[in-house]
């Protein structure tokens, strides 16, 4: 005999047939009406493209519901933020209205509503960080938020780990710039002083030649002062003691005006002739980078052509400065033998 289906309840061929297929379809109907989601109790998780929530619910006997969530979220420079508030509401049917208390010190209050499913329910509020947010929450275990949680964080961490990778190459790249830009600045200058170079270099003997001038004339001063012996001349040793003197003072003018191209070869050119030296040096070193091919060439060039004149400008310098001193004090004895012969 074929089996009847226990909802097929109008096929019933005679009285006591009907009844009993009637009882049980009724039963079946209870049966199907007892398995409904009718109890919210248990753990879900909410999965989003950057996150986690997961939302532990237990429900009452008189269809009260309290628990807790939490979150697990990052943005998108990979920053994990996790947050976690209290649970409580009420179920009427499928139908949840849940209030969220944040923890921590002055934390806010949120709501939301939602509708319980098969294994899952669907929630609708400003339970994610006071963002108004439709979520559907499926029921897990233990292991299983474990396992997403720990891939949250991977992201996240993924997320920091490609940007650390970005910054540092763009500070990588920065530095490189500005060494190719100081080796530039270095070459630019060097090729400034080999042309400015020779122009002071023939100031030098000038300068020499104008210190010891000076010194002769006041010599010839004080040798016709003394020629000048009696009363008569008094005047006449006054002026040229006088005039001894001013003699003196374009010395030191003509000291001071080149004191400025001094100072600015010890503080500006010397510091550039040591850097620029020191870079050759890791363009010599068989471990340089191949970046550096080009702006090493040219420092090199203009390193060495403008070495020569470099040098020939440091002896200058101290030969110049040695003639001025030996000539001041010679024009200081001329100047206490001029006083002492008016």
């Amino acid at each position: 005999m074929e089996a009847q289906s226990p909802l097929k309840c109008a096929s019933a061929s005679g009285p006591g047939d009907r009844f009993t297929r009637l009882f049980a379809c009724l039963g079946v109907l209870s049966l199907l009406a007892g398995c409904s989601p009718s109890n919210a109790t248990g753990t879900y998780l909410a999965k989003f493209t950057n996150g986690l929530a997961r939302l532990e619910l237990v429900q009452a006997g008189d269809h009260s519901i309290s628990g807790e969530i939490d979150w697990a979220i990052y943005d998108s420079n990979g920053k994990l933020s996790t947050r976690s508030a209290s649970v409580s509401g009420a179920i009427d049917g499928r139908s949840l209205n849940l209030t969220f208390k944040g923890n921590g010190f002055l934390a806010g209050t949120s709501t939301g509503a939602g509708e319980l499913g098969w294994s899952k329910l669907s929630l609708t509020g400003d339970f994610n960080g006071g963002t108004l947010t439709t979520a559907t929450f499926e029921k897990a275990d233990t292991s299983e938020y474990e396992a997403d949680l720990l891939k949250i964080k991977s992201d996240a961490n993924a997320i920091v780990a490609a940007k650390d990778r970005v910054e540092a190459e763009r500070r990588l790249n920065a530095q490189k710039a500005n060494f190719l830009n100081k080796m530039s600045s270095l070459t630019l200058r060097l090729q400034h002083f080999e042309e400015q170079a020779d122009i002071h270099l023939q100031r030098f003997p000038k300068a020499e030649d104008a210190f010891v001038l000076i010194t002769s004339e006041m010599q010839k001063k004080l040798d016709r002062e003394r020629q000048l012996s009696g009363g008569r001349y008094f005047v006449t040793r006054g002026q040229l003691s006088v005039s001894i003197s001013q003699d003196s003072i374009s010395t030191e003018q003509l000291h001071n005006g080149l004191e400025p191209l001094k100072a600015s070869f010890r503080s500006e050119v010397l510091p550039a002739l040591t850097e620029a030296e020191q870079i050759e040096a890791i363009c010599t070193d068989k471990a340089r980078p191949a970046y550096l091919a080009e702006n090493c060439d040219h420092l090199s060039d203009a390193l060495k052509s403008a070495e020569p004149k470099l040098h020939a400008f440091a002896l200058g310098v101290d030969h110049l400065e040695e003639v001025y001193q030996q000539q001041q004090q010679k024009q200081k004895d001329i100047i206490e033998a001029a006083n002492a012969a008016e």
